[in-house]
């Protein structure tokens, strides 16, 4: 691997795993919680290649079939997610190596703060109609996981509060 390509996976780490990720492949991060996964993926065109694109998906545990664990809720190239007209981020061939990684790096932390679009099953479920065509099956299938999901933090979230209220009332400050 040259050095730009050692240096812009190492930078892209460094980054991610400030964010809560964690790297699952060579070049893959992923950022776990009970009820989905935020990924990116950083892809090139080819193993030599010099053109880099990033990418931002959410995973839901919906197990589809017997080697399908995950549904993809949400995908998006970064460049086309904040507007830009290009995909494949070059690097460029003598001079501005350090800047190439800057912007690409800086791309990535930028689509990253779009996961808190999606912070909650709510939420999700609020864009659910934007995201998938509502008359795939996959749609009612994501739709019933993100309800229950949605109900099962409101219950969570009500038994907190009323342990909380019940230490109060017995003294205890946890």
């Amino acid at each position: 691997m040259d050095d730009t390509k050692r240096i812009l996976k190492k930078s892209v780490d460094d980054l991610l795993s400030a964010n809560g990720f964690h790297k699952s492949g060579s070049w893959i991060w992923e950022r776990d919680f009970s009820w989905k996964k935020d990924v990116v993926v950083v892809h090139t065109r080819l193993p030599d290649a010099k053109e880099f694109l990033a990418s931002i998906r959410i995973l839901l545990p919906i197990p589809l079939q017997a080697n399908d664990n995950e549904v993809c809720f949400y995908e998006k190239n970064v460049p086309s997610l904040l507007g830009k007209k290009s995909n494949y981020a070059k690097e460029p061939l003598f001079f501005g190596k350090e800047n190439f990684i800057k912007n690409f790096c800086n791309d990535i932390e930028l689509a990253v703060k779009h996961f808190d679009f999606y912070k909650t099953p709510r939420e999700c479920l609020g864009t659910l109609d934007k995201i998938k065509d509502p008359n795939a099956p996959i749609y009612k299938i994501i739709e019933q996981y993100l309800e229950k999901e949605s109900r099962d933090q409101f219950i969570k979230s009500i038994e907190e509060k009323d342990r909380e209220n019940r230490n109060k009332s017995l003294g205890h400050d946890f």
